[in-house]
């Protein structure tokens, strides 16, 4: 959604540097479609979307595995199912 000009996107910065991502630098909604999601529910397309999103760090490994698997994915399932969302969108980058 718009905001004086500029997108919910543009107050996001890619910081990974594993991968390319010049693509997703100059349109973030390649992995956070936060902008196309807002359009499709003022166009009445899909219903509400969220104020909460989540994020995963990738190139997780040793000892963080366990704790992303055991604790905090089970802690956003909780927070989601209070949001009472119906869909959640994952998005690979």
């Amino acid at each position: 959604m718009p905001l004086n000009g500029l997108s919910i996107a543009d107050d996001y910065t890619i910081t990974h540097d594993y991968y390319d991502h010049r693509d997703a630098d100059r349109d973030l909604n390649i992995v956070f479609p936060i902008t196309r999601l807002k359009e499709m529910q003022r166009a009445g397309y899909i219903g509400s979307v969220s104020d909460m999103h989540f994020s995963f760090m990738g190139h997780i490994d040793g000892h963080h595995v366990g704790t992303l698997v055991n604790r905090t994915a089970p802690q956003v399932v909780r927070i989601l199912k209070d949001l009472k969302v119906d869909v959640v969108l994952l998005t690979p980058a």
